[in-house]
């Protein structure tokens, strides 16, 4: 359709000639925009153009962009990685730590003497090797002291976990003295004090203080570590 045949053409041509520099006044950019949309929408084309009117922005200082930039997300490269405390929370492996030759044989080291013995087999401690114990444990002969099992499974435990290393005893049972009630776990057979030829003190002690149903005391003065059995466990430090 040509622009002289519409009844409305007349208008829009007026329109343009408002907006032709040199003719007439200069409209700002949002008066112009305004005009050119009446004239559309009286030849019909309003329906169109669903333009939305913004307010005239300011001018973009020199050498600046006037496109607008979209904030988008971080890209996966970007991003910092995620931390993990996995390593700082996992225990420390004890540098002494080493598997035994002979699992369950524990070499007692008593007034220059040595003695093996076969305390744990197949999970259970034999007869045999608890009546062993009982030997290498007592103080004497007259004081000779049946040992508990748990007592037993844990010297086991401590032996294998340094490697079968020998376990020097420097107390074990002894007979009570009459109305004495003091050191009630080494006069019942649940009690040793030990050490570890080779491994610091404080190793053993930090090992035997894992175990369950243990009482550990930890003594550096006469430099031995207290080990029973007991439902509770529980730890002590004597200056």
């Amino acid at each position: 359709m040509e622009e002289a045949s519409h009844p409305d053409a007349f208008a829009a041509k007026q329109c343009r000639d408002k907006l032709t520099p040199g003719r007439g006044n200069v409209h700002t950019t949002a008066s112009a925009s305004f005009w050119v949309l009446a004239a559309f929408a009286s030849l019909g084309f309003g329906a169109a153009l669903p333009v939305a009117l913004a307010a005239p922005t300011a001018p973009h200082p020199k050498g600046s962009s006037s496109a607008v930039a979209a904030i988008a997300p971080p890209s996966h490269s970007s991003r910092a990685a995620p931390t993990s405390d996995a390593a700082t929370d996992a225990p420390k492996k004890d540098p002494f730590e080493k598997k035994p030759l002979q699992p369950g044989v524990v070499h007692f080291v008593r007034g220059g003497k040595t003695t093996a013995i076969k305390l744990a087999s197949a999970g259970q401690v034999p007869k045999e090797g608890l009546a062993t114990l009982g030997d290498v444990l007592a103080k004497s002969k007259n004081e000779r002291k049946p040992i508990d099992v748990g007592l037993a499974a844990l010297i086991v435990k401590v032996s294998d976990h340094f490697g079968g290393r020998p376990i020097e005893v420097v107390a074990g049972s002894w007979s009570a003295k009459p109305g004495s009630t003091r050191h009630v776990a080494h006069t019942s057979g649940r009690a040793v004090d030990i050490r570890v030829p080779g491994v610091p003190l404080d190793a053993v002690r930090d090992y035997c203080a894992t175990l369950p149903h243990a009482g550990v005391g930890y003594y550096p003065k006469e430099q031995l570590v207290h080990l029973d059995t007991r439902t509770m466990s529980r730890a002590w430090t004597e200056p």
